[in-house]
């Protein structure tokens, strides 16, 4: 049940974490040898206090803690707390995979079957290959991926990258790149893909909040679906879960009810009912109701929040747009059946609609 992958993990700490406390100095006893004779002590002397960087000293002028999210390492003697790891070369199996509270930066390529984490940004000189790569924050991808249907990519903040292959992406900010070969897309921002070829060829790609591209499909009719807007599925889910905090909300004021019942009863007759295990019942279904009900009300928030942002979202495609690519808004689809050339496609109320159009190439 060992990770073997991830015994070179980078050794990591959190802001305020005790990473060395200092142990004074004592004084020695005396000691005998065997023969009887005197072996004197030898007394402790007190050690400088420890140096570096990303870290406190504190008040009781013993006890170290760490002043940010990082790596930390010894340095030449010094500990040392940083916030970005760097891998200079390769990232390879041999060295295990990466788990980093930070960011990281990887100077080479990430070989097959690394996975790398990071809480903050990753980002990647040379190709990265079959992978799994998740972030807190922004993914730049110098060099592209090639994933070979094996590759995933995850992140909460915004994706840069050079072309993308077979990878399954999952972006909560905005994604730029200059191809999409075979991938599946989810990106609740914008997609822009305007660069020199700025193509997205077959897969099936969602940008919720629109899309722009400088072409869509190939001359080969390669199927490629588009889906932009927030998706009848998020709108299935966002009813669903109106209904079941309504409910949840109602079952808590029955419960609210039924403990001040309990609290009427109690100076009614003078009797304690703390212990009651009617009353104890219900405080554990309120305790379990209202963190149900926390946890629904913040999902709700963000598919709000995604319905919202998709509003207006349309596909541009600035050069060519081929017969193979179908484009999904809502409930509403369009298969394109001819080759049409600077060409915005939107939602009207009963189909997807045409304009010449607007975007140009940065």
């Amino acid at each position: 049940s060992v990770d073997y992958w991830s015994v070179h993990s980078i050794e990591s700490v959190t802001a305020g974490q005790v990473i060395a406390v200092y142990h004074p100095a004592v004084s020695g006893e005396d000691g005998m040898s065997v023969k009887g004779g005197l072996v004197p002590a030898k007394h402790g002397r007190e050690q400088m206090p420890l140096k570096g960087k990303g870290f406190d000293r504190m008040d009781d002028e013993v006890t170290y803690t760490a002043s940010m999210d990082g790596k930390i390492e010894m340095q030449n003697d010094r500990i040392v707390v940083l916030p970005v790891h760097e891998v200079s070369g390769n990232a390879e199996l041999a060295e295990g995979n990466i788990d980093f509270r930070g960011d990281i930066v990887i100077h080479g390529n990430v070989e097959s079957g690394v996975s790398i984490r990071a809480t903050g940004s990753i980002t990647i000189d040379g190709v990265a290959e079959a992978c799994m790569l998740e972030a807190g924050k922004d993914i730049i991808l110098r060099g592209g991926m090639l994933g070979g249907n094996k590759a995933s990519v995850k992140t909460k903040g915004a994706i840069t990258a050079k072309f993308f292959e077979f990878t399954n992406i999952l972006c909560e900010g905005d994604l730029q790149a200059d191809v999409l070969m075979d991938c599946s897309v989810i990106c609740h921002g914008q997609i822009r893909l305007t660069g020199r070829k700025g193509s997205i060829i077959g897969g099936k790609v969602q940008a919720i909040r629109g899309l722009i591209a400088t072409s869509l499909g190939n001359d080969a009719e390669k199927r490629t679906e588009i889906f932009v807007g927030a998706g009848i599925d998020v709108y299935s889910r966002l009813r669903v879960m109106e209904k079941k905090i309504e409910m949840t909300r109602e079952e808590l004021a029955k419960i609210e009810e039924g403990l001040e019942k309990f609290e009427i009863l109690s100076k009614e007759r003078g009797v304690s009912y703390t212990n009651d295990p009617r009353r104890t019942s219900l405080l554990r279904i309120k305790i379990k109701d209202s963190a149900m009900l926390a946890s629904d009300e913040e999902e709700v928030r963000k598919l709000r929040i995604l319905a919202e942002s998709s509003r207006g979202a349309c596909v541009s495609v600035i050069q060519e747009i081929y017969p193979g690519v179908i484009i999904n808004m809502d409930e509403l689809k369009l298969a394109l059946k001819n080759m049409a050339t600077g060409v915005e496609f939107y939602k009207l109320p009963d189909k997807i609609g045409t304009r010449p159009c607007s975007a140009g190439v940065e």
